[in-house]
């Protein structure tokens, strides 16, 4: 889902993009961990459907709001999946 109003312009992530990781002991933006998905790449591919939005919050299901730009948010992730 994507919202816009005057002040601010929210993402509804999701799982799509989450931003800490207990397993692997991180926060910041990343995709779900692998014990939590049974498909990665789906996940990886997700990233690309957010990636193309104009946001300046995004809010994933179960942790802290990221604040920045989406584009910005996909980066890290693809960075913290590379890591």
């Amino acid at each position: 889902m994507h919202f816009s109003q005057t002040s601010h312009t929210v993402v509804l992530a999701g799982d799509a993009l989450v931003t800490s990781d207990g397993i692997a002991g991180r926060t910041g933006a990343s995709i779900v961990n692998a014990a939590f998905t049974h498909v990665t790449a789906q996940a990886l591919d997700s990233l690309e459907a957010l990636a193309g939005l104009d946001a300046e919050v995004v809010l994933p299901g179960n942790d802290e709001p990221f604040t920045g730009v989406v584009s910005e948010a996909v980066r890290l992730a693809r960075l913290a999946r590379a890591a």
